[in-house]
């Protein structure tokens, strides 16, 4: 009955005449309802009636905090705790708002009354892991500055951002951005007045113009538009034939549930009629939403990210993706990003970039600024790069989402709640609206190379493929391309990395290079040595410390040594080749003896190699005995020689599809 009698309570009670029983009664239902406007107001009105409750005082302060009301939630955080010190949770959240504030030494003091007094339930010990990095972020604040003077930021006028909020930009072209907003100077809703209330406002697709150096309102983007849910996140295919996006309205308990939308279009250059995709991916229970496209890098098939709070999670909100199979016109299951990506707070507004093989994202659960700062990691699906906090001035105090890059990549857009912008009175903060970013220094980087054969001709078609390097972990795959006649190939790379660049062509063995682009600050062309393929022979190479003494078997700490620098790294820098390991003996024993000597030193170095990750498939172990000699069996010096390994190429692997790694 109060739920009902909350339901038309805008239209029919005037907040002052209320007791303070029947404030915090109606604030309370407010929040059952996800409705924290209305609850900040009366519990606004109840702490004027009975000013020394510290429960209710908390529960303003947390409608202040959702409201993104910064610093009206420290206020009433901190008198929160003054009226009733036994709450632990709200030292934790006071010194997050003094450091959204802006004072991270205050907040450091809350944080560690928080660890002493937050107690040990669930939420407790959550957010507790999310302190940390809430201090660490403090204490990182100088490094996250560096690019402070490296960024110019634009606020997009008032024909674009309204009062409410703005999201999802994505650019179409470089003269067109599409973005969804709720777009009315009018409050949605508010308790004190009907006049300016625009009822059933909900966001939709809009675009912006840019002429003359300046971004101004486009008109409606009617394509993904419906009356009546919030429409948003627009995120296109690598092809453009496809829009996925996601449509949002609350359920029966209140709680906004998104689901992803598909568009196609059409041979007339219009878009479908949006379908959701099916239920594997769209939980009715649980949101999906922001989706994100990439190609992936071993299968090329399609990888949409997207953002849920689905059981399997790391904490809120995480991002997962999903794989749709080309060949089989289908997608696979949703599968978690990993911890690489998720933690115990959430991660959201996920974008892309297939050039660079970034993912950029927003998370309150690594160390930043602010609340939301976002980040970049490399890699794909589960095997990232460790998250990189993207810094200032793109990165604030406040909230910062929806980071997207332009399609010249100096420049591009993201969303925030940052004093400054376009927002309802009563809070600077509550709303997001869209800023613009140029980077002034931007380093616009190439590497050309040439790959020839040991005499010096160019290979036509060979792959190049280029790889980061992390301070940790295995490289991250990033492109390949494929030379031309004279054996030329050509990249785009990025200043302040590693890199590793891998030569492949049939019938050659692979070749490498290693070069970085740290301390680089002018655009520019690097240019790569030669890359020399040695052609596939079927010469066996000895090797050259791998001995063993008469009737032994057993490799010595040495002869492993050896093989960690020399068969090891050959095999690990051409993983498709197939060696042949052969063994072999003097004539001291019998015919048999030898054989079955000979075959056990074999085994002994295959078995080595399986131990270091050589799949057992690329090895061939061979026992020769007696029977190929290179030096006299008549002395002590010939019979050592001939106790010999070598190894020699007889083949590659067959092409197969391989699976991508997966392991976090």
């Amino acid at each position: 009955m109060l739920l009902g009698f909350f339901a038309q309570a805008q239209d029919t009670i005037e907040i002052k005449s209320l007791k303070a029983g029947e404030c915090r009664r109606m604030g309370d239902a407010a929040v059952k309802q996800g409705d924290y406007y209305s609850a900040q107001e009366y519990y606004d009105q109840y702490m004027k009636l009975k000013p020394n409750n510290g429960k209710v005082a908390y529960n303003l302060a947390t409608a202040f905090r959702i409201n993104r009301d910064y610093v009206s939630a420290q206020e009433w955080y901190d008198k929160s705790i003054k009226l009733n010190p036994n709450n632990g949770l709200a030292y934790y959240y006071y010194g997050l708002m003094l450091k959204m504030n802006g004072n991270c030494d205050k907040a450091k003091e809350q944080f560690a009354k928080f660890k002493k007094q937050g107690g040990k339930s669930q939420q407790a010990v959550d957010l507790k892991k999310q302190m940390k990095a809430d201090i660490i972020g403090c204490d990182s604040a100088i490094s996250f500055t560096k690019q402070l003077n490296r960024v110019t930021i634009t606020h997009l006028d008032t024909t674009i951002n309204k009062i409410h909020v703005e999201h999802s930009p994505i650019m179409l072209d470089t003269n067109t951005l599409l973005y969804s907003s709720i777009r009315t100077d009018k409050k949605v809703y508010t308790v004190e007045s009907q006049e300016d209330t625009a009822v059933g406002a909900f966001k939709k697709f809009y675009t912006a113009k840019k002429e003359n150096g300046k971004w101004t309102f486009g008109g409606e983007y009617d394509a993904l538009n419906k009356e009546g849910v919030n429409n948003t996140n627009a995120a296109f295919s690598a092809d453009g034939k496809r829009i996925y996006f996601t449509r949002c309205k609350k359920n029966g308990n209140n709680k906004m549930i998104c689901a992803i939308y598909l568009t196609s279009k059409q041979e007339d250059g219009s878009w479908s009629e949006p379908t959701a995709l099916d239920k594997t991916i769209n939980d009715s229970k649980y949101t999906t939403t922001q989706p994100a496209t990439s190609i992936e890098s071993i299968k090329q098939n399609e990888v949409i990210y997207f953002v849920s709070d689905r059981p399997g999670g790391r904490g809120g909100l995480d991002i997962w993706y999903v794989i749709y199979d080309f060949k089989k016109k289908a997608y696979g299951l949703p599968k978690n990003a990993g911890s690489k990506i998720n933690t115990t707070g959430d991660e959201i507004t996920p974008f892309y970039d297939a050039d660079n093989r970034t993912l950029y994202f927003s998370s309150n659960g690594w160390p930043g600024l602010g609340g939301l700062d976002i980040f970049n990691a490399k890699g794909e699906m589960k095997q990232f790069t460790p998250p990189e906090n993207i810094g200032a001035p793109i990165n604030s105090t406040a909230d910062d989402i929806y980071y997207t890059v332009g399609k010249n990549k100096d420049e591009g857009f993201f969303v925030s709640n940052r004093k400054g912008g376009v927002a309802l009175k009563k809070s600077p903060t509550c709303c997001d609206d869209i800023y613009g970013f140029k980077h002034i220094l931007y380093v616009k980087l190439n590497v050309e190379g040439v790959v020839i054969d040991e005499k010096g001709n160019p290979i036509n078609k060979a792959k190049v493929s280029l790889y980061t390097k992390p301070k940790e972990g295995d490289p991250i795959f990033i492109k390949s391309v494929e030379t031309d006649a004279q054996g030329k190939y050509d990249m785009n790379v990025e200043a302040n990395n590693d890199y590793k660049v891998v030569v492949e062509k049939e019938k050659y063995l692979n070749g490498t290079n290693n070069f970085n682009t740290n301390n680089i600050t002018t655009s520019q062309t690097l240019k790569q040595n030669a890359t020399a393929l040695k052609e596939i022979s079927d010469k066996a190479y000895v090797l050259t410390n791998v001995y063993y003494g008469s009737d032994k078997y057993d490799l010595s700490e040495s002869s492993k040594k050896d093989i960690d620098t020399t068969l090891l790294v050959f095999m690990q820098a051409n993983p498709d080749v197939i060696v042949e390991i052969g063994s072999h003996t003097d004539d001291q024993a019998s015919h048999a003896y030898n054989n079955s000597l000979s075959q056990k030193r074999a085994d002994g170095v295959a078995k080595y190699l399986i131990e270091k990750g050589i799949d057992m498939e690329r090895i061939q172990a061979h026992g020769y005995g007696e029977t190929k000699p290179t030096g006299d069996n008549k002395t002590e010096e010939g019979r050592a020689a001939n106790r010999r390994t070598e190894f020699k190429v007889i083949g590659k692997l067959a092409p197969k599809e391989k699976e991508y790694n997966e392991k976090e």
